[in-house]
């Protein structure tokens, strides 16, 4: 991604039930902020839509879309914008 998105690590990392994950944007624009697992699979949609100047907080919870508590494990935060991403690997211990 361009400079106008920055990405921090997520806190707590290894993380039990929740995490929280600080994005600055420098330019607003619409992006997408995703959970995979490490096959690479969809786990969560935590963001679609325009980002507006500023921090931001995400929180993921460790459940995925039907709002059911995913394994232990590596996932990825993916931000998407533009068809460019920028990601960070998590660690759920459950």
């Amino acid at each position: 991604l361009p400079e106008s998105v920055s990405i921090k690590a997520n806190y707590p990392n290894p993380f039990n039930p929740s995490t929280t994950i600080p994005v600055k944007v420098s330019q607003s624009d619409y992006m997408q902020i995703n959970i995979f697992d490490s096959n690479g699979k969809l786990v969560k949609k935590l963001f679609n839509g325009k980002l507006s100047i500023g921090q931001h907080s995400f929180r993921w919870n460790g459940l995925n879309e039907h709002n059911i508590v995913v394994g232990s494990g590596i996932y990825f935060c993916k931000i998407i914008k533009n068809n460019n991403f920028k990601g960070l690997n998590m660690i759920l211990i459950i």
